[in-house]
Formats: structure tokens, sequence, C-alpha cells
């Protein structure tokens, strides 16, 4: 899912300051979940390619207690789902 969304969005220049600005965004949603964001802030990284990659990586590499608990039901939910789990929760 998260490629086709990355395939139909625009790629974009940005300047050194929304640079930083996506990822703080990046390191705030891994860490705290989507709850605590505003509707401004999901729309942008969701319309962000660079982002969405990013995000999508370092959601599967991350270690599980450096996840926000709504991340970790996801993740838990999803693998349940599969036949042979292999994401950091399983290894």
């Amino acid at each position: 899912m998260n490629a086709l969304h990355v395939a139909l969005l625009r790629q974009r220049r940005r300047t050194e300051e929304s640079r930083e600005w996506f990822a703080q965004l990046r390191e705030r949603l891994l860490r705290d979940g989507p709850d605590r964001f505003t509707p401004r802030e999901k729309m942008a990284l969701l319309l962000d390619a660079d982002s969405m990659m990013e995000l999508h990586r370092d959601l599967w590499s991350a270690r599980t207690e450096d996840l926000a608990p709504w991340w970790r039901l996801g993740i838990r939910q999803y693998n349940v789902l599969t036949t042979a789990p292999t994401t950091a929760l399983y290894r």
C-alpha cells in the first residue's frame, strides 16, 4: 500500500527548513503516534513522498520500545494476520 501511495505522489523540492520540519514530524509520529497530530500535520506527511518512504522504513526497523503504543498495537495486529511474522516484535 505504501509503495502505491508514494508512486501517486508528486516529488517536491524542499528547503532546508522544510526538511527539518518533516524530520521532526516523522520522529514525533513514531514516538507519540498519530493521535497527537493535527489534521494539517497528518496531511503534510501523507503528501510528502520522502517522508512516507522514510516512515515506512523506520517503522518496520525500529525497536519495539522506541515506538508509540499505537504503532505497537498496529504491528502486532498485522503480524497476527500473516503466516510468518518477520518484524522487530517477533525476531
